[in-house]
């Protein structure tokens, strides 16, 4: 199974990349990293890490989930349209969604979020309430599951993040194999 990973060219938050990309790798997933364009990316401590595709070479459909890493580059991704695209599109699809820090602004503003709990990076007192605005049933707590959308806070929820977007991955294939044995029936 493959996730795609999505982060800012510069200032992804290291942390909030580096302990999921690992629980990832500990559960045999697949992990593509995309960004606005092919190559280096430098997060905000200094972490290098190569994106192997650009937003607008991504096919949503070989992914089972779509994982949007904050930090303050991400605030650079907010009404990019190849990312909306693809969010967009993975909702319809019914592909996992996640986003942790500040990323899932990107999603509100991409109205993915909209209708579903999700939490956010709040520390300032700005984002909860962008969320709220765009019809978002704010939720001000570490890791929120809703559906198939996952979102985090910061880099504290990292680990818990990571586990939770692996349980919703696992959870989406055994939907999908159900769905497919019923087509097949």
């Amino acid at each position: 199974m493959k996730i795609l990973m999505i982060i800012a060219k510069q200032g992804f938050q290291d942390q909030e990349f580096q302990k999921p990309y690992d629980i990832f790798q500990e559960h045999n997933l697949i992990v593509d990293i995309a960004s606005t364009e092919k190559g280096d990316c430098i997060g905000k401590f200094g972490l290098q890490v190569v994106a192997d595709r650009s937003l607008e070479d991504v096919d949503i459909e070989e992914y089972f989930a779509v994982v949007l890493i904050g930090g303050p580059g991400s605030v650079s991704l907010v009404g990019n349209p190849e990312l909306e695209k693809i969010v967009q599109t993975a909702k319809e699809k019914n592909i996992v969604i996640a986003a942790i820090c500040y990323a899932p602004v990107i999603l509100a503003k991409a109205e993915v979020l909209k209708g579903k709990k999700a939490t956010v990076w709040n520390n300032d007192g700005k984002q909860g309430p962008i969320l709220e605005e765009a019809g978002v049933d704010f939720v001000d707590e570490m890791v929120v599951v809703d559906d198939m959308l996952v979102t985090a806070n910061g880099p504290a929820a990292a680990d818990a993040f990571g586990h939770a977007v692996v349980k919703a991955v696992e959870c989406s294939d055994c939907w999908i194999k159900e769905t497919a044995d019923k087509r097949t029936d």
